[in-house]
């Protein structure tokens, strides 16, 4: 068991489950989910989303620009 107790075991399992759905309603504000879990998030992107884009946050620090990789899109 990974767990230590029951009580920790429903913490994580609630917590886990709250960010996944959190992260799904994002996803689906620019393209469809796949499949959320516990490794990541598949989602098909519609053809008008760019190839390039930057993610912009409130820390000037971790603003990153990314590229898709190839085998994300068809």
């Amino acid at each position: 068991a990974r767990w230590y107790s029951m009580e920790m075991a429903g913490i994580v399992c609630y917590t886990g489950a709250n960010i996944i759905t959190r992260a799904r309603e994002i996803v689906e504000q620019i393209g469809r989910p796949l499949e959320l879990d516990t490794d990541g998030i598949w989602c098909v992107l519609p053809a008008s989303f760019p190839e390039n884009y930057t993610v912009k946050t409130n820390n000037p620090k971790k603003t990153k620009s990314n590229n898709l990789v190839p085998w994300c899109y068809a």
